[in-house]
């Protein structure tokens, strides 16, 4: 039994190398990178006031769930996008852009940042108070 076990694989083998084949691994597929929000945070308009004066800050951001605008450790407004399928990413909005009035008393660093499921993104700009 030994003897014809051993035959029948050695026969295995040689039909195989005769026929060309060889065993493959399966194709990894692609990771494809989940995105990242997109921000876009235009300069303070205007970027210099004085004190009690009144500035624009103008924001947009695409593939994001949720914008957080804060001067310093303060959240001053937090914006929830509901989920839509547009834009190539289902779940995310296409794009989604905000313009707000901000009037420092001081020279104040605002920052804006857009985050979804897969990280955030954050960018500042400073308003200057004379």
């Amino acid at each position: 039994m030994k003897k014809s076990f051993a035959a029948l694989a050695a026969l295995v083998v040689v039909l195989s190398l005769a026929c060309g084949s060889t065993p493959t691994t399966p194709p990894i597929p692609p990771i494809t990178p989940k995105p990242l929000p997109v921000l876009s945070f235009r300069d303070p308009s205007p970027p210099t006031i004085q004190a009690g004066g009144q500035c624009q800050l103008t924001f947009s951001a695409s593939t994001c769930m949720r914008m957080v605008l804060s001067a310093g450790a303060i959240a001053l407004s937090t914006y929830d996008i509901p989920p839509v399928v547009q834009g190539g990413f289902p779940g995310y909005p296409a794009s989604w852009g905000m313009a707000t009035l901000v009037y420092p008393t001081m020279t104040t660093t605002y920052t804006v940042t857009a985050s979804n499921a897969n990280g955030s993104v954050a960018q500042s700009r400073t308003v200057t108070v004379q």
